[in-house]
């Protein structure tokens, strides 16, 4: 869910991508999520592209307007955005989900480190 007003989502160029996929082992929901830093159709296409890798289809990625990775981490620490693209369209990153996180300062400071941009 956005933290941002409607009159806010036209002129906010961040927000997440959730991804949704069924597993093929149990066939239960796994989610991903990744940090776009601007967002334009280059950007999101470039995302996509990388969920895709993973298994997760097009038609099940949705993108979440949002003020800052730092405040989406903090209100949401299981849906930490793992992959990032940047203000150029670069995509790095994997999908990961951490059970065990119980607020953003569980996650490991290297993976902090290695993907969060505040913008």
């Amino acid at each position: 869910k956005t933290n941002l007003r409607k009159s806010q989502l036209d002129s906010n160029p961040c927000g997440v991508l959730h991804a949704l996929r069924s597993s093929p082992n149990n066939n239960r929901e796994e989610h991903a999520f990744a940090w776009i830093a601007n967002h334009t159709d280059a950007s999101i296409d470039a995302t996509c592209s990388h969920l895709e890798c993973y298994g997760f289809p097009r038609d099940k990625i949705q993108f979440l307007p949002y003020s800052s990775k730092a405040e989406w981490v903090t209100k949401y620490p299981h849906a930490f955005p793992y992959m990032h693209c940047d203000e150029l369209g670069a995509v790095t990153g994997y999908p990961h989900w951490s059970p065990q996180a119980q607020s953003a300062l569980d996650i490991p400071p290297e993976i902090v480190h290695g993907t969060m941009q505040i913008s």
